[in-house]
């Protein structure tokens, strides 16, 4: 079980890997990282625009110092 403490560093770890990994923000599947928590603890909560490709899915990582790293596909964030 992960501490919101732990989660927010992972946050920011996988945030900037994910920069690294998808720096081209046109064609990026991320659009958003956060933190969420469910009955087993806090993990990062990660955006997709869309379903990331084989490609893409292997740069995408599923835990960050023992943090969980969660994805869902929310589709593309517009302005109200």
């Amino acid at each position: 079980m992960s501490t919101i403490e732990e989660a927010r560093k992972a946050k920011a770890k996988v945030a900037r890997q994910l920069m690294r990994s998808f720096n081209d923000a046109a064609r990026s599947p991320v659009n958003g990282v956060g933190i969420s928590k469910d009955k087993e603890g806090y993990f990062v909560a990660v955006g997709l625009e869309r379903q990331p490709t084989p490609e893409e899915t292997r740069d995408l990582p599923q835990e960050c110092d023992g943090v969980p790293v969660k994805y869902k596909v929310v589709g593309p964030i517009v302005a109200l």
